[in-house]
């Protein structure tokens, strides 16, 4: 059970680097990100803000207390993301592996989240 706990966990931050990556590039407001955010038709004022939510779902989700609001609001934000790739037809498969990830990272911390979510109810 400790092993699956921990693989939970490294799995978790993997799932949160690149979420942590985009948030901190926004907040600190780099041209490259600017160029991120023209290129897949956002308005660059809404830059900052947007670095803010997904450093938020970052630190809610590491949280054990708050991780159900963060997995879900990481998911949601993925979600988001998938939906901005393919309205410009470009690839998504990141954004669904990150996804997906912070879902089986979650339920890898919390077993019991994961056998809720496996079980069969029984009539």
């Amino acid at each position: 059970m400790k092993k699956i706990s921990i693989a939970g966990w490294g799995l978790s931050l993997l799932a949160v680097l690149p979420i942590t990556l985009s948030g901190g590039e926004k907040i600190m407001q780099t041209p490259a990100a600017f160029e991120r955010m023209t290129h897949i038709g956002f308005m660059t004022s809404s830059t900052f803000a947007l670095g803010i939510v997904e450093l938020l779902a970052v630190i809610l989700f590491l949280i054990p207390k708050t991780a159900l609001v963060g997995a879900i609001l990481g998911a949601c934000w993925m979600a988001g993301a998938i939906a901005a790739h393919v309205r410009i037809g470009e690839p998504f498969i990141l954004q669904l592996t990150i996804g997906v990830l912070i879902w089986v990272a979650f339920g890898l911390r919390r077993m019991d989240v994961l056998q809720l979510a496996f079980s069969a109810e029984k009539k």
